[in-house]
């Protein structure tokens, strides 16, 4: 908003402001709420005379009240524009015939603030001065908007006259006279039928403020046109005293009156049309019609009277009510304290308050009178009720109040109450369940000055008809108590028999007295019978003897939740034997409860406390300082783990007092067995390792013996106390048997010693230094010790410049580790550390280190082969720093391709390689640098791949975000495409789900990984096997950017061949080129059958996904020449039979784009395909070999293994075939015919002759 213009102000002794003149203009660049605005401020504003000048204030403080009458205001010219709403103020006022105008046209609230509903109009006119003026107003709101069609608007018309009295210039009375006043929305309409008077004498020095309404009545018009009047006879008030006097004629009461009131309310927010239909259609027994008067008054007290009267209709009130009322006459009237007969009997006091009710109906009744005094208990001196309601409920109640004690200081509360067919949960308004109580309660109870209870007797009896919680209740009580404190008081009797649904509670006897002897006993099978949600069941038994000081108790019994078992849900069994009782147990008085626990036995869900000896304890809530104070005796507890297996807790003995205790104790020959970890595990819901699945998939090696140990066994000792700070000691020592490594199988861990000692020390105030000393020392797994220290303050840990651990072990073999790894990953090595951890400035600093030496990290599946390594780590400040891992070229498999041998043997750098990596990490900021450096190192080592690289690696960590930069190029290498010598693997994308188990949910990785890495093949790379011997070069990088992985590169091949269908054929052309996606690159190949007339051959173009292959040849020829050139080296002969088998070999196996039917079936023939074996063989379901005999690289002899097969079917199970060799001259010729399932018969000519009988079964395992 920006404002042009000035204020001018008139000041008088530079402290008081005579007057102010503001003249602004607000310029049509301003906007509010998104829209325009505009428009200016002009007035003057004269205050003289209303602020009284300092120093008159300071001779008389009455002065400093501002005489706001004085104010006037001239030439007011104020107008605001916002969108299409204007606001304009003009005139002037404060002088006889001045006229101060407002006018306001909001057709749309919500310009001037987001949200607000509907629009506003206004018209505003004061007229005169102080002494005569006058106000019209005229209002309208509506929430349809000026543009919307429809209309609802709520309308306020009011016209007033006034006019001040002075006296010596000070304003005295003022009076003021509403001559009109009409609010109507919605067809419901209020106005004045008769002039409104209202008189206010003014606050001034010589007179207090009071009011004045005089006589007035207001008609209240219904939407079925139907009026009320409402007649003010008389009202005024002065400070704290008031009175009121006035009249109700034909108010009308329905639900559908109220319902059009709340649809009202809702309709001034919301643009809704409300309709009369339901108002005007109320048939008249659906309503309430009815004349009411009132006259209150307040002086010391709060008189009067209240009447209302029913008029038309008679029956129960035709709208919802907690209990059905039919009253055709109701009233309350107040007035002071009970008659002279009362007040002469002391049954009442003269300054009380008596409040009387009474009523009447068809079948209803109410007559009450209650007496209140400020200084009774609860502030009730008597009430008596009696009710009757429609339904036939009743209501009695009596209640008195009374002095006793021998000077009379006490209070006597005594009654009965009598209730029947009263709903519970409908007068309550749903604070307690849904019930229904019918019987009679007399009760007689004394309080001291303080209402605290003194004497209490209950009598109680439940008809059969009575409920609670919508269950069937019955019974009686019969309750005494007296009661001198919380630790000293009598049971006189404690007769309970209560029935409800299902459940029992039964209680009878007394407590207290030296014979006294209570019993107890509840059967609840159902305790959301007594109380809604509340879950399971109760079963208890308990039995109380003797008094407060000398008490005997016995309890036995369950809760349980249902038939579960699990840890929480599982039923709790339990039962106490306990002799004692209240006194006072010190010299300086204190008092609390001491005896012997007998008997304790809990158990749960497989866990149980057992103590069957005797112990004794005392125990005060509030002892010295208002602190607790116990001493509890030594004795022997037996806790059952689940398994049933036992631990002894030998408790020593424990003594608190004033904030200090002491305790000590033992856990001997504590046994932690595998089966009680996995059953503590099963009882705590605790998964650990994603269950016992076998690393090895559950192979079984033979000669792999799982080791077998006793578990180990410890003892724990603990002797502590504490006096503001923690002193002592505890030990945890291992006295035999040895813990199981869970690898596969299993190793025995070799555990020779293990003991922790703990030391807590005071160190002045609340202050003590905590030490704890580890020392583990295995056969031959090595060792480690470890300490550590931290100051405690009381109990809270204290981390300061003291704070510090230190480990520091060693392990001579680390080939251990490898059954961890499920035999996959070999390890070795030798591991030294020492570490130290500091906590230093809020933060924790390490030193030391690591180092290793003839590490050894072996995966022979995918030939890694990291030998005889090395290792320096150190640990600085946040930082982990790898100064150096290095591995030396070490080859243990030398390649099998000539080539690649050859170069590695010829030349020394590569036989002297090596792997390094060294970086830093900050485990604060979780981020660091790596560096692996590769010269001539031998990353791969198998019989049928190799690969000698160099090259660089940098990775830059800032979690999540890991940037991985690099590029190796191969030194030399070669694979083999024969897949015979590698294991078969699945993708990463399948997961293998067993009966029962559920498909793991994948989490998505929150890591954000920027790659770019390029791998060069370098000048000696080559591919080999399946016939195919080439050279391949070029280059390819990997990227991922915002989680996109792409490829870009090219590789190519360098001279080479391959042998198919029996021939060499050159590759002249090979280039597979990545654009992008790093699944569908791009090819381009070509392979000629060389030094012929005609060069034939095949090329493969086209993308991975989708290749096409097809037949060339140099110079061009037809399709089935260039077969015949590809396959026999000649052209086709003049009859045509060979040449119509390798035409249908060619067009089947390599022509054809995959829609239309292969060129073989249009000739008739059911199949051709390429067989692997031996010419004529019976066709055995076993592979060629069915041993893994070897991953060595298989040269160009594998074709000797295959045949061609043309297969013709016949019906009734008959076939015939013939068979070629690829790489000889081997041909079969063979009929077949199926006798029955399972059974065959083959008769074959050619170069293996025959007639043979087959059976073949397969079995589903």
């Amino acid at each position: 908003m920006s404002l042009q213009g000035e204020l001018s102000a008139t000041i008088l002794q530079r402290r008081q402001i005579l007057q102010l003149q503001p003249n602004f203009v607000i310029s049509s660049d301003s906007s509010w709420n998104h829209h325009v605005l505009s428009g200016q401020i002009r007035a003057l504003v004269d205050l003289t005379g209303v602020f009284a000048p300092a120093q008159q204030v300071a001779l008389d403080q009455s002065l400093a009240a501002p005489k706001w009458y004085q104010l006037t205001l001239e030439g007011v010219d104020t107008q605001v524009s916002l969108g299409d709403s204007s606001i304009i103020l003009e005139g002037d006022l404060g002088a006889e015939g001045d006229e101060l105008k407002l006018d306001a046209k909001i057709p749309e609230l919500a310009y001037w603030w987001p949200g607000l509903p509907g629009q506003i109009r206004a018209d505003l006119l004061l007229k005169g001065d102080v002494s005569h003026h006058s106000l019209d107003l005229s209002f309208l709101y509506d929430s349809f908007l000026a543009s919307d069609t429809a209309e609802q608007p709520l309308l306020f018309n009011v016209n007033a006259d006034g006019k001040v009295l002075f006296e010596d210039a000070t304003p005295q009375r003022w009076q003021f006279a509403v001559s009109h006043l009409n609010a109507s929305y919605a067809d419901l309409a209020l106005a004045n039928q008769q002039l409104i008077v209202v008189d206010l004498n003014l606050l001034t020095d010589k007179q207090q403020f009071s009011w004045e309404v005089g006589e007035s009545e207001l008609s209240l018009r219904y939407p079925d046109s139907r009026q009320s009047i409402i007649h003010h006879q008389y009202s005024q008030g002065q400070a704290q005293h008031w009175q009121t006097q006035g009249s109700l004629t034909d108010m009308v009461a329905s639900m559908a009156n109220y319902e059009y009131l709340l649809a009202m309310v809702d309709a001034l927010s919301n643009k809704k049309l409300l309709s009369t239909e339901k108002v005007e259609q109320v048939n008249p027994t659906d309503e309430l019609v009815f004349n009411g008067a009132w006259d209150f008054k307040q002086e010391e007290q709060l008189s009067g009277r209240f009447n209302l009267e029913r008029k038309y209709t008679s029956g129960v009130w035709p709208f919802p009510t907690p209990v059905p009322l039919d009253f055709d006459r109701l009233s309350v009237q107040i007035d002071d304290g009970g008659d002279a007969k009362q007040v002469a009997d002391y049954i009442v006091n003269t300054d009380g308050m008596h409040i009387q009710a009474s009523g009447e109906g068809p079948n209803s009744l109410l007559d009450a009178n209650v007496y209140l005094h400020p200084a009774s208990p609860f502030m009730l001196e008597q009430a008596q009720v009696n009710l009757t309601l429609a339904d036939a409920s009743t209501l009695n109640a009596h209640v008195f109040t009374g002095a006793d004690g021998v000077y009379l200081e006490n209070t006597r509360l005594y009654g009965l109450v009598q209730t029947s067919g009263i709903p519970l949960d409908k007068v309550s308004y749903g604070a307690v369940p849904p019930g229904m109580i019918n019987g009679d309660v007399h009760f007689n109870v004394i309080l001291s000055e303080s209402n605290q209870p003194l004497q209490a007797f209950v009598t109680g009896e439940f008809a059969d008809d009575s409920r609670w919680n919508s269950q069937p209740l019955q019974g009686s009580l019969d309750f005494g108590l007296f009661f001198r404190d919380e630790h000293d008081f009598t049971v006189s009797k404690a007769d309970i028999d209560l029935r409800l649904g299902q459940n029992h509670i039964l209680s009878e006897g007394a407590f207290g007295e030296p014979n006294d002897s209570l019993t107890l006993s509840v059967k609840a099978p159902q305790l959301k019978d007594l109380w809604p949600d509340l879950p399971g069941s109760v079963d208890l038994e308990l039995r109380l003897d003797g008094t407060i000081a000398e008490n005997t108790l016995a309890t036995k019994g369950r809760f349980s939740q249902g038939d579960f078992k699990e840890l929480g849900k599982a039923p709790i069994d339990f039962e106490l034997r306990a002799a004692g009782g209240w006194r006072e147990l010190t010299e300086e008085g204190y008092e609390g409860w001491a005896g012997t626990i007998d008997f304790i036995d809990v158990q749960h869900a497989g866990f149980a406390v057992h103590q069957a000896e005797p112990v004794t304890l005392s125990v005060i809530p509030q002892g010295a300082d208002s602190k607790p104070q116990w001493d509890i005796g030594a004795s022997t507890v037996s806790i059952v783990l689940p398994g049933e297996h036992q631990v002894a807790l030998e408790q020593g003995g424990s003594q608190g007092k004033e904030g200090k205790f002491n305790t000590s104790g033992a856990i001997r020959d504590f046994a932690l067995s595998p089966q009680l970890i996995e059953n503590l595990q099963k009882s705590l819901g605790i998964e650990l390792g994603g269950g016992r699945q076998s690393i090895n998939h559950d192979i079984i090696v033979r000669g792999h013996e799982a080791a077998v140990v006793s578990p180990p066994v410890f003892d724990l000792l603990w002797d502590l106390n504490f006096d503001g700070a923690l002193n002592g000691s505890a030990k945890l020592v291992k006295l035999g048997g040895d813990f199981l490594i869970p690898t596969d199988p299993p190793v025995a861990l070799g555990l020779e010693k293990l003991e922790l000692n703990v030391n807590s020390q005071s160190q002045g105030g609340s202050i003590s230094l905590l030490t704890a000393d580890l020392d583990l020392v295995t056969a031959s797994k090595g060792s480690i010790q470890g300490k550590a220290s931290l100051h405690l303050d009381g109990f809270s840990p204290v981390f300061d410049n003291n704070t510090q651990a230190r480990v520091v072990g060693r392990m001579d073999d680390i080939s251990w580790l490898t059954g961890l790894t499920g035999d996959v990953v070999e390890l070795g090595g030798r591991v030294a550390l020492d570490v130290t951890a500091n906590y230093r400035a809020g933060n924790w600093v390490t030193s030391g280190g690591v180092q290793a030496e003839e590490l050894r990290i072996v995966e022979i599946e995918n030939g890694i082969r990291l030998l005889n390594g090395s290792l320096d780590l150190d640990l600085n400040g946040n930082d982990v720093v790898i100064n150096r891992l290095h591995f030396p070229s070490v080859i243990r498999v030398m390649p099998n391709e000539w080539r690649t041998r050859q170069w590695i043997e010829e030349n020394p750098p590569a036989q002297n390689g090596s792997l390094d990596i060294s970086g830093h990490w900050n485990l604060q900021s979780s981020r660091g640098e790596v560096r692996v450096l590769l010269d001539h190192y031998p990353i791969l080592q198998r019989t049928d791949r190799f690969a000698m690289v160099s090259g660089e690696v940098n990775v830059d960590a800032a979690l999540p975000r890991i940037v991985v930069d690099g590029k190796v190029t191969a030194d030399a290498g070669w694979a083999s495409v024969d897949i015979k010598g590698t294991a078969p693997t699945l993708d990463s994308d399948v997961v293998i789900v067993r009966k029962g188990e559920e498909a793991p949910q994948v989490s998505p990785s929150s890591l954000d990984l920027d790659l770019s890495f390029t791998v060069d093949l370098g000048p000696r790379f080559y591919v080999v096997g399946f016939g195919l011997d080439a050279g391949l070069v070029g280059a390819i990088t990997i990227r991922q950017v915002n989680n996109e992985l792409s490829a870009e590169g090219q590789f190519n091949t360098r001279g080479g061949a391959i042998e198919v269908y029996g021939q060499r054929l050159q590759i002249r052309l090979g280039r597979i080129t990545f654009q992008g996606d790093i699944t569908n690159p791009v090819l381009d190949i070509e392979a000629l059958r060389r030094n012929l007339e005609v060069e034939a051959g095949v090329r493969v173009v086209g993308n991975a996904r989708n290749p096409k292959i097809s037949l060339i040849s140099y110079p061009d020829v037809s399709e089935v020449e260039k077969l015949s050139w590809l396959i026999m080296g000649r052209g086709p002969d003049s009859g045509g039979g060979d040449l119509a088998m390798l035409f249908i070999v060619g067009t089947s196996l390599l022509g054809g784009d995959g829609t239309s039917e292969p060129f073989y079936k249009q000739l008739g023939v059911d199949d051709i395909a390429i067989r692997k074996g031996d010419v004529g063989e019976s066709g055995s379901i076993l592979p060629y070999r069915t041993v893994g005999d070897s991953t060595s690289y298989l040269g160009q002899n594998d074709i000797s293994e295959q045949f061609l097969q043309i297969t013709k079917q016949f019906e009734r199970g008959i076939s015939a075939s013939i068979e070629q060799a690829l790489s000889g001259s081997g041909t079969v010729g063979r009929v077949s015919y199926r006798l029955m399932r399972g059974l065959t018969v083959d008769a074959k000519v050619g170069t293996v002759s025959g007639i043979e009988m087959v059976y073949r079964r397969f079995f589903r395992d």
